[in-house]
């Protein structure tokens, strides 16, 4: 099955200098996601479309009230600007029926692609996204990951089956010294970026959704006539 499919690609021992284990990727068939997340889209676009180049990556992950990350969406690549664009805004388009909370960058990104272009591409995929500037670009690549290994090894990293195969290489290889298999690794662990400063100094960007019960209690109290 997918599982089996997946877990293959993780099959080869990896290095043991890496700091993700095989074994805290968790590993879910699509569908079989909690209900009740609350979904964000983070991306790293691509520098340049040549051989070599750091690539770029796009992914969506749902959250849920215990702060575990489910992602459902990825893809990498070299893209041309205008290629990663109209990838962003597809897949926001193909989820947007999740309702997705917001789509993040970090400042020099956002900066080049969130005013003019990225709204362009999404009013031809009919939508509208909001975009939002990820906190702490001033923070290292290794040290932001590191942020992302921390969550695994929690065993807190879901990714649907299907995706595995596009982020197995980068996830044995970690920490690359070469810095050019990580760009994968970036766009997930934008997810798990915090706030480094201001009134959300050390809160996650993204924001968890209530417990279950809480939501069973606010819908009671919406069913049940006031007197």
């Amino acid at each position: 099955g997918p599982r089996i499919f997946a877990s293959q690609y993780l099959l080869e021992p990896s290095k043991e200098t890496s700091q993700l284990k095989d074994e805290w990727l968790e590993v879910f068939v699509l569908g079989d996601e909690p209900p009740g997340m609350w979904y964000y889209m983070t991306a790293d676009p691509s520098a340049s479309e040549k051989e070599g180049s750091s690539k770029g990556a796009i992914c969506l992950a749902g959250w849920d009230w215990k702060g575990q990350m489910w992602i459902v969406d990825f893809e990498t690549g070299l893209w041309s600007p205008d290629e990663f664009v109209d990838r962003f805004c597809s897949m926001y388009a193909r989820w947007q029926h999740k309702g997705i909370k917001a789509a993040g960058m970090e400042n020099i990104a956002f900066q080049r692609y969130a005013h003019r272009a990225i709204p362009k591409q999404a009013k031809e995929h009919g939508v509208t996204i909001r975009m939002d500037t990820i906190p702490g670009h001033h923070i290292g690549i290794y040290s932001r990951i590191d942020i992302l290994v921390t969550l695994a090894a929690s065993h807190f990293v879901h990714m649907a089956a299907h995706l595995v195969p596009l982020i197995a290489t980068e996830w044995k290889a970690f920490p690359d010294p070469t810095g050019k298999r990580m760009d994968g690794l970036d766009a997930i662990a934008y997810q798990c970026q915090r706030f480094t400063k201001g009134p959300f100094k050390d809160k996650l960007w993204v924001r968890l959704p209530p417990k279950p019960e809480v939501i069973e209690e606010q819908i009671k109290d919406m069913r049940e006539p006031s007197e």
